[in-house]
């Protein structure tokens, strides 16, 4: 027998496809709740849930009969040391589950985008229970947006009437998304329609106006501007010589020229219908505003949407999976890393097929660091393990650093942290060699991570120091509150304010740009909660959101204790200690 649960939409249980009863909004609500959140206590769960019954704790039983009841014996509720634990056997399918996994399957994104998170539900008479559905309902908003896009992207040139129509979906979940208001106009443009996108941008305009105060971004209204008439120089000699340009002007370090000589390359080779060349320039700038020029993501993401239509469109396997690989790497920056992980297995796969050991490779450093973040450690290192290898056969010694301190960091978060010393400082020593500077200051964090992690305070402080020095120097914000976070460890077992307000100064640089790599702010901020044993509201708050969203398990974790209430119908408490071991503690003399 298979038991079906669709959380989405109107809530739904199907034994065979047949419905089985689950009726009334606390279980639906309580099925919700064990679902995605890591072995809540019977106490926690009560007071979230059933804060105004006479006895919570009776509630919550007769809430569990009822659960128990509509899905066993495929599925049942289990309490283990006082925490509450939902088993799902293989024959188990759990919609919301799927979504968040987001397939690779562009049939299984449209069955699961049914709606929103126990829709119609109402949970007024719970406030704590109604804040964590609404951060979750958030979650699962922004999950289901950016895959609808995703797809509407790669189905732009094969299938464009059903990517118009999943484009059109994602808007309804996000409709100020300026990213898939540009796709919805691209796709509307690529159909012949320009007179019907140009009236829609019309309408996108007023919307932003009058519910927002301010215009769409610039990039939204891009598709309708792409020139349509032929340059009078021919583009097999116009767009390599601009992309030549190009290339020389960021390897100069002269980003804004860069990105304005790529931007003409690509609108050259379109007006002479040159898709290779437009392809390559699109490449080079959507690159240089990822990796180069913080606060771009957004008009990246354009850009690369186009691209993948193109890639598609001449068949080429390679510039695929560079397009996937750097879709990859934002989807990660935005925290939506179960976006990223099958983006980046797809490039992988592309880049392999297509004889590219160096594109495979990249993929798997940004798809190890992905693993890493949500604790799948062994998965982690076997595929940094992979690229540090092909980095090696291929000699590429900036890259093969960056991997082997991502590689570090992962052991050192599995609890090796004398292992993760001894590849950090091979990874030191390769980049350093190599002279890539803007990725100097993660192969030293990495470094000083490890030490403080093995105990050794006198050696991490300073490379904490020297790490910060390089972030400020290249003014990467990421790097920086990354160091930030490093030395409040080290002063928290002496100096507790002192390793606040490094910590406050550390939330403050991450939010300089919004595609700060979301991991480090959500770690700085679990680290400032304990340090404040969660009395800021706003802090813990944010915090728990960042590690839903990733999801972030062992961060999490550690949140949950400063989360739950200590009696039904109180202010939730935030003295108790996490249950595990914390890097604060680790960090303590």
């Amino acid at each position: 027998m298979t038991l079906e649960l669709r959380l989405l939409g109107d809530p739904t249980v199907l034994r065979d496809g047949v419905p089985a009863p689950l009726s009334g909004r606390k279980p639906w609500g309580l099925l919700a709740f064990l679902l995605l959140e890591p072995e809540p206590t019977r106490r926690e769960v009560a007071a979230r849930l059933v804060p105004e019954a006479n006895d919570p704790l009776a509630a919550l039983r007769w809430l569990l009969h009822q659960v128990r009841r509509a899905l066993e014996p495929e599925a049942t509720v289990e309490e283990h040391e006082g925490r509450l634990r939902l088993r799902l056997d293989d024959a188990v399918r759990v919609d919301l589950a799927e979504l968040l996994a987001v397939p690779d399957d562009v049939d299984a994104v449209e069955r699961l985008v049914r709606g929103e998170l126990l829709e119609g539900m109402d949970f007024t008479d719970a406030p704590a229970f109604d804040l964590w559905l609404s951060l979750q309902r958030t979650r699962v908003h922004d999950v289901i947006a950016e895959a609808l896009w995703w797809v509407g992207s790669r189905l732009g040139s094969k299938d464009p009437a059903r990517a118009l129509r999943m484009t059109e979906r994602a808007l309804l979940f996000d409709p100020f998304c300026e990213t898939t208001n540009e796709l919805l106009l691209d796709l509307l443009v690529q159909s012949g329609n320009a007179p019907v996108a140009r009236e829609r941008f019309r309408m996108i305009d007023r919307r932003f106006r009058q519910e927002l105060g301010v215009p769409p971004a610039e990039t939204v209204a891009r598709p309708l501007r792409r020139p349509r008439v032929a340059s009078t120089v021919p583009a097999r000699v116009s767009a390599p010589v601009l992309l030549e340009a190009a290339a020389a002007r960021l390897r100069a370090g002269e980003l804004d020229r860069a990105v304005e000589t790529s931007r003409r390359a690509a609108d050259v080779a379109l007006a002479l219908g040159e898709p290779a060349y437009e392809l390559a320039a699109l490449l080079m700038l959507a690159r240089t505003l990822i990796h180069s020029h913080r606060g771009r993501d957004s008009e990246a993401k354009g850009l690369l949407s186009r691209a993948l239509q193109l890639a598609c469109d001449v068949d080429d396997l390679g510039a695929q999976a560079e397009v996937e690989r750097e879709m990859g790497f934002v989807f990660a920056m935005e925290g939506t890393g179960a976006l990223a992980e099958p983006v980046l297995a797809r490039s992988i796969e592309h880049a392999l097929t297509a004889d590219d050991e160096g594109q495979a490779a990249r993929a798997q450093t940004y798809l190890g660091m992905c693993l890493s973040d949500r604790c799948a450690y062994a998965a982690a290192t076997s595929a940094l393990t992979a690229a540090v290898g092909r980095f090696d056969g291929l000699r590429q010694r900036g890259w093969q650093g960056y991997a082997e301190a991502m590689l570090a960091r992962a052991l050192e978060r599995s609890g090796d942290p004398r292992e993760g010393s001894v590849v950090a400082a091979r990874g030191l020593d390769h980049v350093r060699r190599s002279g890539w500077r803007a990725a100097l200051p993660w192969a030293v964090l990495a470094s000083a991570s490890c030490a403080l992690a093995a105990g050794d305070r006198g050696a991490a402080s300073p490379r904490f120091a020297e790490g910060l020095a390089l972030a400020t120097e290249i003014d990467d914000p990421c790097y920086e509150a990354y160091a930030l976070r490093g030395l409040a460890l080290v002063e928290a077992g002496s100096d507790r304010e002192r390793a606040v307000a490094l910590l406050v100064d550390a939330d403050a640089c991450t939010r300089r740009f919004r595609d700060v790599y979301p991991w480090v702010r959500a770690v700085a901020l679990t680290d400032l909660v304990e340090l404040q044993e969660g009395r800021d509201r706003r802090v813990l708050e944010e915090a728990a959101a960042l590690a839903a969203l990733g999801p972030l398990p062992d961060l999490a974790e550690r949140l949950a204790p400063y989360r739950r209430v200590t009696d039904p119908g109180t202010a939730e408490s935030g003295s108790a200690g996490p249950p595990r071991q914390t890097l604060l503690q680790t960090a303590a003399p």
